[in-house]
């Protein structure tokens, strides 16, 4: 829960550390974010979330969050001195507290940062008296801060006008007993222009909630969108021929045709755009995931992709140009030969009508998934989107991952940093994390609700991603990936031998059990 919180707290001091070089915008500029939050203190004494719990006793977490404290704090504040004297304690008070906040911001850009703290009476008056001394700290050009009733009440800004904390002050006066431990809305779409996210994606406005719920965390969100949704949605078709155990995870998503259209490149590879698409993972090999679509004249298809897969590949993505593609007439299998241990490949899956693909082709193994897994999609006309997975294994799987793709694309290694290597491979940590369920499903023709049944209220990539973000150089602002020396030749490359595909032994076998939400 920590980190859900600490994550809303980085991106705002990121936007201010952004805000201090902009032109001065509009006092009353719509809001952005805001939330409540009952505080890490109140949470402990919760008797539910006990992986979430568990996973935030450990020293190494624990670790995690001072450092990613003690880096924001350097970064919001403009001298070493105040950092540590201001910035740092205010930040855990901020985790620790019951808490009000709203961030504001013109266009996309924050203005206007707003907070309301329950705190007693000495640390309010504190704070009350050096808040002056924390507007020059956080380079900002007005602020006000008062202490009534247990609660601190303060904004900053960074234009001329004075925030108006009346707003937080009504929130703080009509609030009840929350049954959230942490609620918010985001405007999603003027956070994508501040943080540059892809365009080619519609944001909505967004409600969230996390709150315990026995062994797990239990996150719910909707999203809101201004038009219509072009999401066709139809009866689930499962290619359960082709999905089998050992799984670490299992994802199935539809409504993809009209975005997949739009894409240039299935049209340039000669393939129609379908509207389901099925994601597994199992735990024979680390890198072992594989997808599957519909497809017709599939053999055809395949067999053109001979001469078209590279030039497309280059010309949209200029770091693949290495390796080889070889067309096998008996299994109508195209692989990309020239990769370091990995072997993506595309051919007609054992269910009619289907493709398989992946990055490593292994025999398909005879065990059948339970049934139990597909009573969670089928019949559910509503469904977009259904997520399962055993996160501490699949976290070991993106690890891998993510190391080839450095590989291939000529990347240094990605995390290396020792305190969040130490927390992703701490077994007290990750031997908390359990299984993760999320489903999306369509509720009007403008809305999608979320809801997620997890330990940490993370998937496994999602913590991976974390922990890139929080380690790396940038901090709070993402660090993008760094060429290694030795790869930055440029022109086409080629590599040692290919792996052969085998069938290893499998090295862990899932249970696949998840219960509806």
């Amino acid at each position: 829960m920590r980190s859900h919180f600490l994550a809303a707290v980085v991106a705002a001091i990121a936007w201010g550390c952004a805000a201090r070089t902009t032109a001065a915008a509009a006092a009353a500029a719509p809001r952005l974010v805001q939330w409540h939050f009952l505080g890490t203190a109140r949470l402990a004494q919760d008797t539910n979330a006990v992986r979430l719990r568990a996973v935030l006793a450990q020293s190494t977490t624990r670790v995690v969050l001072e450092h990613a404290t003690s880096r924001l704090a350097a970064a919001a504040t403009t001298d070493a001195a105040a950092a540590t004297t201001l910035t740092c304690p205010l930040l855990a008070d901020l985790l620790a507290a019951e808490s009000f906040g709203e961030v504001r911001g013109g266009t996309g850009v924050p203005t206007q940062w707003l907070l309301a703290l329950r705190l007693p009476a000495e640390r309010g008056q504190h704070w009350a008296t050096n808040w002056p001394a924390l507007v020059r700290a956080l380079g900002m050009a007005k602020g006000q801060a008062s202490y009534a009733g247990g609660w601190l009440v303060g904004g900053v800004g960074a234009n001329a006008a004075a925030p108006d904390l009346q707003p937080l002050r009504a929130r703080v006066a009509q609030a009840g007993r929350a049954e959230a431990w942490l609620e918010g809305e985001a405007n999603l779409p003027r956070l994508a222009r501040t943080f540059g996210w892809p365009t080619n994606v519609t944001w909505p406005q967004a409600h969230f909630a996390v709150t315990g719920r026995g062994l797990n965390v239990r996150t719910t969100a909707r999203l809101a969108f201004d038009h219509t949704l072009d999401l066709p949605l139809e009866a689930w078709r499962i290619p359960t021929n082709t999905v089998r155990e050992p799984l670490l995870s299992f994802t199935a998503i539809q409504g993809l045709r009209p975005w997949l259209t739009g894409q240039s490149v299935l049209a340039e590879l000669g393939l129609p755009a379908p509207n389901q698409v099925f994601v597994w993972a199992q735990s024979q090999v680390p890198y072992q995931t594989q997808l599957a679509w519909a497809m017709p004249n599939a053999v055809e298809r395949i067999a053109a992709l001979r001469t078209r897969l590279l030039p497309v590949a280059r010309a949209h993505v200029p770091w693949l140009n290495l390796g080889r593609v070889e067309y096998d007439t008996n299994s109508h299998r195209v692989s990309w030969l020239g990769f370091p241990v990995i072997v993506p490949f595309l051919n007609p899956a054992p269910d009619a009508g289907f493709v398989e693909a992946g990055i490593f082709p292994v025999v398909n193994p005879k065990a059948t998934v339970p049934p139990e897994l597909y009573a969670q999609i089928l019949g559910r006309k509503e469904l977009a989107y259904y997520d399962w997975e055993l996160t501490q294994p699949r976290l070991a799987d993106w690890l891998v991952l993510q190391t080839l793709q450095g590989m291939v694309a000529g990347y240094a290694p990605p995390l290396t940093n020792r305190v969040i290597l130490s927390w992703l491979q701490d077994t007290n940590v990750t031997g908390n994390l359990g299984n993760s369920v999320t489903e999306v499903t369509r509720t009007s023709p403008r809305e999608l609700d979320a809801v997620r049944t997890s330990a940490v209220g993370l998937t496994a990539f999602e913590i991976l991603q974390f922990a890139r973000w929080v380690g790396g150089e940038r901090f709070p602002h993402w660090t993008p990936p760094r060429p290694a020396a030795a790869m930055r030749k440029a022109g086409p490359r080629t590599n040692a031998a290919p792996a052969r595909p085998n069938s290893p032994k499998p090295l862990r076998r899932a249970s696949v059990p998840p219960a509806k939400h």
